[in-house]
């Protein structure tokens, strides 16, 4: 008898045992600790050789999945490095994560790294000490990046981050290691969101601004496109401004200081959904009906709350599970030969402005009835003659999307002014518009 990989079958030991179950806890911490027990509670073997067994297993986890062409792919394990699961959007994110390694038949493993900076830099040698080639997630700010893609780089392990980009650092950069930055447009998404939430509230009234995470790219586009909706509605007051980090307790406390100071507030725009969460608990509870609350990523909660009223408003549907799988494909690509072209490597993931109008569609595409995504439908090299990224995907022109942001000594890679740049943008721009022939939001 064999396994699936054609391995022979055999008697499993106790030692054994313990390691496959230590293996099966994605956390590594978890995994760690559950060793130290093992070996404290007396399983006869000592700590070091079952954590080294345990790292080989980790480390070999890989073999091949068959392509629509009939070509031998590597699959292996894909990592990811994201805040946490204790925040909306990331447990979101997961759940298209964990999808995509079972699609692509790769291994899991999870860090998390709390929006620390140097935890999460240091985690890339565990990321290769545990046999990753692939990694996705998002960096803790766009400062670390530098140093992040450097190790990367040097590790030789396939990077797609999403969301953080030190402006005016491009992939081209740093090698073919990092392989894609893809992310929503932040502006775009915040200034539709601004301006609907200020129509609701008949452009007029006082506004307070709950702002992310000092520091983070997404928090300074979310910002700048609230801006652009505000020198369009002159009745607007915006005040607070105070940040939230991404985190419904923290918004919580910065709301129950807001309405204190602002009771004749009218309208919230907070910059994410698990801070509109936190907000929404607060108006709740002193039944404050007629504020209007915006969001901004589509998460499950955030849809319900907006079907059933009366605060939550507006937000807008990044689809986290989406730009999750996108980037584990990616990866995957990548690792199996795929060499993106110069505007492939920094892309937009389309997002969608959600109103009571169309929460409940939004709501049943995505979340009623598991993911709506056929993940190795996604992969250029699994289905190379028919891939779909089942969402509008845009290259990024790097000219645009940092313009006005200081260059601080830095300048934009010569590519992007080579002649034949512009077409090769329009060429990928109308490819990527032509492969979207399904998904949720494909009408």
């Amino acid at each position: 008898m064999t396994t699936r990989q054609g391995c022979p079958m055999r008697r499993v030991s106790d030692e054994q045992k313990l390691i496959n179950a230590a293996n099966s806890l994605r956390d590594p911490l978890a995994r760690r600790s559950f060793l130290k027990l093992a070996t404290l509670a007396g399983a006869g073997i000592a700590a070091a050789p079952l954590v080294a067994a345990c790292n080989r297993e980790s480390a070999a986890a890989s073999g091949t999945v068959r392509s629509a062409t009939g070509v031998d792919l590597q699959t292996g394990r894909i990592s990811q490095q994201i805040y946490g699961l204790t925040n909306d959007y990331w447990n979101s994110w997961n759940a298209g994560y964990e999808a995509a390694t079972k699609a692509l038949e790769c291994s899991a493993r999870q860090f998390y790294h709390d929006n620390d900076p140097a935890k999460q830099v240091g985690q890339l040698q565990t990321v290769k000490a545990t046999g990753s080639r692939m990694l996705i997630g998002a960096p803790a700010t766009a400062g670390i990046v530098p140093a992040m893609a450097r190790t990367i780089q040097e590790n030789q392990t396939y990077w797609v981050p999403s969301w953080e980009l030190q402006p005016w650092l491009t992939p081209i950069d740093v090698g073919d290691y990092l392989v894609a930055h893809v992310t929503p447009p932040s502006e775009k998404i915040a200034y539709e969101v601004a301006t609907e939430l200020f129509r609701q509230i008949g452009n007029t009234g006082k506004v307070v601004h709950i702002a992310g995470l000092r520091g983070s790219t997404p928090d300074l586009y979310r910002s700048a496109g609230l801006a652009r909706a505000l020198a369009e509605n002159p009745g607007i007051e915006l005040v607070g401004g105070l940040f939230g980090e991404w985190d419904r307790e923290k918004s919580r406390s910065v709301m129950l200081n807001m309405v204190t100071a602002y009771p004749d507030m009218v309208a919230v725009f907070a910059q994410s959904d698990a801070q509109a969460n936190g907000v929404l608990s607060v108006l709740e509870e002193r039944n404050m009906r007629h504020v209007k609350v915006s969001g901004i990523d589509g998460n499950k909660e955030n849809l319900q709350k907006i079907m059933t009223g009366p605060n939550m408003a507006v937000t807008h549907m990044s689809v986290p599970p989406h730009l999750a799988a996108y980037s584990a494909v990616a990866a995957f690509d990548a690792l199996n030969g795929w060499k993106p072209t110069l505007p492939e490597r920094m892309m937009y993931q389309e997002s969608t402005l959600i109103t009571r109008e169309n929460a409940e569609d939004a709501y049943n595409k995505v979340y009623r009835n598991g993911l709506p995504y056929d993940v190795a439908k996604m992969s250029r090299t699994l289905n190379p003659g028919d891939w779909d990224p089942q969402n509008l995907m845009i290259p990024i022109d790097p000219e645009l999307h940092w313009r006005g942001l200081d260059k601080s000594g830095r300048s934009l890679n010569g590519a992007y002014s080579e002649p034949g740049f512009t077409a090769e943008f329009s060429r990928v721009t109308a490819d990527y518009a032509d492969r979207y022939r399904s998904g949720p939001f494909k009408s």
